[in-house]
């Protein structure tokens, strides 16, 4: 049955599962839509099952799992969500298998290993999470491997992978880190080979000889180039014909000869070395004119629409510096079709577009993968940003090529403001046009960056190729003046003074103030019920925000006051007005911080927000913060150790109830001064609410607002996926100065020219005695028990518990720290530190 490259609408009908003897099935290239139906699992006679490029929903059918006679099965380029179903283990006969363009998630199973006779395996464009299993690096008839955007805290490669078969390998956009590993060179089949915007490091290996195009921008790949690359003369290792390497945005270094116009190295033309992160600095010192405007007319020769004249774009190479030097474009990635060349790269097409502005629409430039222009010499400021497009290629119902999608995602200064960009649904329909705008800044001396992304989504083989993104023309604009500084601050100045005289006047005459404080009433929510106060008796009680009630303060967004109300004591936060969680009172943020209820979280009671007095309502706690019962010289309490193993336990706890909310809640900031101990030491986090404030847009803004630095898992200073880790991170280090008595930013080296630091002490005991016999153990580590605890019965195996427990949590590597149910489970005494520690290295083994 071969319906494919048809118009066909609507559902695929049910009644198809009864024609028990059909072997195969082609229907794609339509316009299909709904889920597919649980009947074709009853074809099992099917050996080939094609289904991709339609509009087909839904998740995957459990009963195509039956289909143990089929050899492919091609689903791509639909809207099918949800997992691959655990029935498809069954599939053990499957040759090609395609379920690229799609949303699907959760992780790419371990079964596919057992997919022996598996020679394609395309996923590319989902919402896949995890690792990809060893044994898939191992299938022997494996010829195309497809896997991008794969979501992951960091892969690494297996240690060993055979995968003789292999002709192309693409990884892309897959958090991998590490290096290259060499046994790729003995991979004599493989001709396409694509690692690019992951995290590698490292050098260059020696690769096949028959390795034509290879792909490895946007890592971290340093060192210097090798002679093969190069082609320096007698260089013995110079055997690759090699037709195009993309090595650009990496970190080699004493890179050779380069021709700057097209990036390439003057002695292997046919290696893409530029852009680099100093070549654009030094591009842009190169500036001799700064401009306020830029306008491209991406694909086409120059032409002037209104006032702006749009600069030619008509190169054909991966990249490209205008003549005046003022912007650039570079783009990566290869077209899946074999038959597309240079000229595929822009398209000069009779366009539909009748409006005025026609002439932008008739050229466009196309990329396969990724294409980014950088815009040199702007003067530092605000700008408009005008992106142009039509779908000028799929548009043809003749080439079938009307039913593809183009779908990309859009960033503008590294940020996102585009994801799943599909013109012909934002425009309407082919040839027609559609503009978007969007601010954006430029910094002193740095370049604006315009990035078109394609995610795998969408169309990926019909119509052939040319499934990147698409962009007409592109403008850039100063955004309008509206008053000067000076002006401004004149305006403003008497405004102020007016409504200040206004306001003396009215609060004179009793008409604000002290009245419509007595008159606004807080309810607070009480473990005794709710109680209620008006704002001036909370005011009164913290004595009008008297110094001498202040107990704390949070540098990012206030200071804490303690208020004495009739019988109840709480804490008062009055938040600065510039403080962004100003804006968020009354918002979604703080509906979920009230319903957090936990022993071990601080209890937020009340929130009251109006003109310039803001106030977080918080659970009085007695005995202050754990830091100044660590670290103050004359602390108001003395922590025994078996108050200290409690806090531990607790604090864990709260932590538990935080992450195992969904979506996780990543506190980000756990330290001693975010513990707060009540009447009977019982340990409570606090400012769990505040610390998700820094999740929706920046997850690193507190790093850059003053956090504090010496509890910060190390993937904060890449700029990392951001992970429950992070918690696990901090509190390993805070569990060392609960043991300890010493802060973690203390310089604990007798040497006024040397550092070392708590963490790196424990640490390189722990690294001495960590295969020790527990005796031995605890004599070494008794070395670190606060000097305040030695005179008392303290417990050496708890202590060793600890110790071991926070170097797990300290990891270098977020995939080998616990989780934090498993350290809840250690300090209830339900597990050892040994078996999570095995449990970890066991996940982390493979990709």
């Amino acid at each position: 049955m071969d319906f494919s490259r048809n118009y066909l609408n609507g559902p695929i009908p049910t009644k198809f599962g009864g024609l028990q003897n059909l072997t195969f099935m082609d229907l794609s290239s339509n316009i299909l839509s709904g889920s597919i139906p649980e009947e074709l699992g009853k074809l099992t006679q099917l050996y080939r099952l094609i289904l991709d490029n339609n509009e087909l929903n839904g998740s995957l059918p459990e009963g195509l799992g039956n289909l143990t006679n089929l050899g492919t099965l091609r689903l791509s380029s639909n809207n099918l969500t949800g997992s691959i179903p655990q029935s498809y283990f069954n599939l053990t006969q499957l040759e090609i298998f395609r379920v690229g363009g799609n949303y699907l998630s959760g992780g790419i199973p371990d079964f596919i290993a057992d997919w022996g006779n598996l020679e394609e395996l395309i996923l590319v464009g989902n919402n896949f999470e995890g690792n990809i299993a060893e044994g898939i690096f191992n299938l022997p008839k494996l010829e195309k491997l497809w896997v991008v955007g794969l979501r992951n805290p960091g892969l690494t490669f297996p240690k060993k992978a055979n995968m003789s078969s292999l002709q192309t390998l693409t990884l892309r956009n897959c958090s991998i880190n590490g290096t290259i590993p060499s046994y790729i060179a003995q991979w004599l089949s493989l001709t396409n080979l694509d690692l690019s915007f992951n995290n590698l490091i490292g050098e260059i290996p020696k690769f096949s000889p028959y390795l034509k195009k290879i792909f490895l921008t946007r890592n971290k790949l340093n060192g210097t180039l090798p002679p093969w690359i190069i082609n320096e003369h007698n260089a013995p290792e110079r055997t690759n014909d090699v037709a195009l390497m993309d090595l650009s945005n990496n970190d080699f270094a004493n890179v050779p000869s380069v021709n700057h116009e097209n990036g390439t190295l003057s002695d292997s033309p046919n290696s893409i070395i530029e852009p680099r992160s100093e070549y654009i600095s030094q591009k842009i010192k190169e500036c001799k004119v700064k401009y306020r405007s830029l306008s491209i007319n991406s694909g086409g020769e120059a032409v002037k629409f209104g006032k702006q004249n749009y600069e030619n774009d008509t190169a054909l190479s991966n990249f490209y510096l205008s003549p005046q030097g003022n912007w650039a474009y570079s783009f990566s990635g290869d077209y899946i079709s074999p038959t597309i060349n240079a000229s595929g790269y822009i398209k000069n097409l009779t366009c539909g577009v009748s409006l005025p502005e026609a002439q932008l629409y008739v050229n466009a430039r196309v990329a396969p993968v990724s294409l980014t222009y950088y815009a040199f010499c702007l003067h530092q400021g605000k700008y408009n940003v005008e992106l142009h497009f039509a779908e000028t290629l799929y548009s043809k119902k003749e080439d079938h090529s009307k039913v593809g999608k183009r779908v990309f995602d859009v960033h503008i200064q590294g940020k996102r403001v585009l994801q799943d960009f599909n013109i012909k649904k934002e425009a309407g329909d082919a040839n027609k046009n559609v503009m978007t705008r969007f601010p954006a800044t430029v910094a002193k001396n740095k370049p604006l960056s315009i990035e078109f992304f394609w995610t795998g989504r969408g169309s990926l083989y019909n119509p052939p190729g040319q499934n990147g993104p698409l962009i007409s023309a592109i403008s850039i604009t100063r955004a309008p003046r509206k008053l000067s500084l000076w002006e401004i601050v004149v305006i403003v100045a008497a405004c102020v003074l007016g409504l200040l005289i206004l306001l003396a006047f009215m609060w004179r005459m009793g008409w604000i103030g002290e009245r419509e404080l007595r008159k606004a009433r807080i309810e607070l929510e009480t473990q005794d019920g709710k109680k209620s106060f008006t704002v001036k008796e909370i005011i009164d009680a913290t004595g009008n925000f008297s110094p001498r009630k202040k107990i704390g303060k949070d540098g990012r967004f206030g200071i804490i006051y303690k208020a004495e109300l009739s019988n109840l004591t709480v804490a008062v936060k009055k938040l600065f007005p510039q403080s962004k969680a100003v804006a968020q009172i009354g918002t979604e943020v703080y509906a979920r911080t009230f319903k957090l209820v936990h022993d071990n979280l601080v209890q937020l009671l009340a929130t009251y927000s109006r003109k310039d007095l803001h106030l977080l309502i918080y659970e009085y706690m007695d005995r202050g913060s754990l830091e100044q019962a660590l670290f103050d010289p004359k602390p108001s309490m003395q922590l025994s150790w078996k108050t200290r193993y409690s806090i531990c336990l607790q604090i864990a706890q709260g932590l538990e109830y935080l992450h195992a909310k969904n979506p996780p809640i990543i506190h980000r900031d756990i330290k001693a001064s975010n513990i707060l101990l009540d009447g009977s030491s019982k340990a409570k986090i606090s400012d769990f609410g505040l610390a998700k404030l820094y999740e929706e847009d920046n997850p690193f803004m507190f790093i850059e607002e003053g956090g504090t630095r010496m509890y910060m898992a190390p993937e904060y200073a890449t700029h990392k996926a951001v992970t429950v880790g992070v918690d696990v991170f901090s509190f390993g280090v805070l569990l060392l100065e609960i043991v300890t008595g010493i802060k973690n930013d203390e310089n604990l080296s007798k040497h006024h020219d040397q550092t070392i630091f708590l963490l790196e002490k424990v640490a390189n005991l722990h690294a001495m005695v960590k295969d020790a016999k527990l005796q031995y153990k605890k004599v070494k580590y008794a070395e670190l028990v606060d000097e305040k605890l030695l005179n008392s019965n303290y417990s050496e195996e708890e202590v060793v518990t600890i110790i071991d427990l926070a170097m797990l949590c300290t990891d270098q590597m977020a995939s080998l720290r616990p989780i934090i149910s498993d350290v809840v489970s250690v300090l209830e005494g339900k597990e050892i530190v040994e078996n999570v520690s095995k449990i970890k290295v066991k996940e982390s083994s493979t990709v």
